[in-house]
């Protein structure tokens, strides 16, 4: 059970890792930790996501909580149902998009606001380690419905009709099958890939960070003519966008995107974006009248300074985009993808052409480095030691971000395994090939004065 807690959800092998038996002590640790019910439950498409869920009903009601369980359903749907009915906290069967064998859980307290390590998880883990005890008098009810329909009626409450766009969707045999009447609904033509739910993953695993699992997004994008392409990842709380030439948009960039219409009605509101976010983008919403929060890299972290602050969107390079304008805050793929297809008809232009509003920088890839989990946080004090003072303007909100003139690098700690994790981007090409140098010397500098070999 030591490997399952993470930084924000549950998470391993099923059958090895996290049996029905753990997911029942899970249960009944959150159901203890809340205090008060009912909690929503739900599950995505794995193999192994009933018998779990339904373990986890178990080790609820057994600690006299009340459970909706709402079955099959997107993670967004769940927090859907306790921040608008109120609810105690809700817990999803999921391990997102992570490979079949693996399952897991995501849950949130009240108000939908997402438990951490730090803020819960821990406090599980040590109820589960530690035993249970007894068990309530009288088990609270488990009671079956179906919030898909009262979910989808409130996102489109208040959404413009399209202008008849035709868009394709990358389903990914995951939770979303219903985009395609969602879509219609607003009067664009849609066409699924991949709609049927089916937990093999057999066309494989939509991540919406990874640019190559959307390539059949992309190609069918350009074979259909269709103006977008939007493919969510199998549990729906990640989404990424493809421009009507094929052309795969990046996290931070479809968070601005989204954003612009919002700021045109609210200018001056706060934006809250990862740590990571590309330069061109900062810059991009500012002009467009935001103020631009930083946030640490994590989904618990970024969902709490959205839902907790008057900020009016938030977002993740990793394709969590967090709406608090007209909803709850929390990360929605599907309702992210609502609003960027209200958001081009809205403004009656293309994908494309939106990006272009954006100058382009020269970015590398998210890059991940061996180091030991007893040394990474060292690493990271060993290089903002070495940087403080010098020529760049230095945030240490998580790990280093360092700017400079030509461009920036990024060096943190992974929250989830023992690496550290490295990006830069540069104005030209030329200084992102000088900047991914100097982050890698900083990095080697750092692991000889630990003592470790990379």
């Amino acid at each position: 059970m030591s490997t399952i807690f993470r930084a924000y959800d549950v998470r391993g092998v099923y059958g090895k890792d996290l049996t029905v038996f753990e997911a029942a002590e899970i249960g009944a640790a959150f159901a203890r930790l809340l205090e008060r019910g009912p909690i929503a439950l739900g599950r995505d498409v794995r193999l192994s996501s009933v018998p779990l869920s339904h373990a986890v009903a178990a080790g609820a009601s057994a600690s006299g909580l009340g459970v909706l369980d709402i079955g099959l359903c997107p993670t967004s749907t769940i927090y859907f149902a306790v921040a608008h009915r109120g609810l105690g906290g809700g817990v999803m069967v999921t391990a997102s998009h992570n490979p079949p064998e693996y399952n897991g859980m995501k849950l949130c307290w009240e108000g939908a606001i997402p438990l951490s390590y730090e803020d819960g998880i821990s406090e599980i883990e040590r109820m589960c380690r530690g035993g249970l005890g007894g068990w309530a008098e009288v088990s609270g009810e488990i009671r079956g419905e179906d919030v898909l329909g009262e979910y989808v009626g409130y996102l489109l409450r208040d959404v413009a009709k399209a202008r008849g766009m035709r868009v394709v969707v990358d389903v990914g045999n995951g939770c979303c099958g219903f985009m395609g009447s969602v879509l219609n609904g607003m009067g664009c033509e849609a066409l699924l890939l991949n709609p049927e739910p089916d937990g093999r993953f057999p066309s494989g695993i939509v991540n919406p960070v990874v640019e190559e699992s959307v390539e059949p997004l992309k190609k069918a994008v350009r074979e259909q003519g269709a103006d977008l392409g939007i493919a969510l990842d199998p549990d729906g709380d990640r989404v990424c966008f493809v421009d009507e030439n094929g052309e795969w948009l990046p996290g931070d960039a479809a968070t601005a995107v989204i954003a612009a219409p919002i700021l045109e009605r609210r200018r001056g509101s706060e934006v809250v974006c990862d740590i990571r976010f590309s330069r061109a983008v900062t810059e991009y919403l500012e002009q467009l009248g935001a103020r631009v929060r930083f946030s640490r890299v994590g989904h618990s972290y970024i969902a709490r300074a959205v839902m907790r602050s008057e900020a009016v969107i938030g977002g993740e390079i990793s394709g969590h985009i967090y709406l608090h304008d007209r909803y709850y805050g929390y990360d929605d793929g599907v309702y992210a993808a609502i609003r960027m297809v209200e958001a081009l008809s809205a403004r009656e232009s293309s994908l494309s052409e939106e990006k272009s509003r954006m100058r382009k920088m020269a970015t590398g890839p998210e890059l991940r480095v061996h180091f030991p989990d007893d040394l990474k946080f060292r690493a990271v004090d060993v290089i903002r030691q070495r940087l403080q003072g010098g020529e760049c303007s230095l945030n240490t909100m998580d790990g280093v971000r360092a700017d400079y003139r030509e461009g920036w690098l990024s060096i943190r700690a992974s929250n989830t395994e023992p690496a550290l994790v490295v990006r830069a981007e540069g104005e030209t090409q030329e200084a992102l090939k000088a900047l991914t140098e100097k982050m890698q010397a900083l990095v080697k500098e750092a692991a000889r004065e630990l003592g470790h070999s990379l």
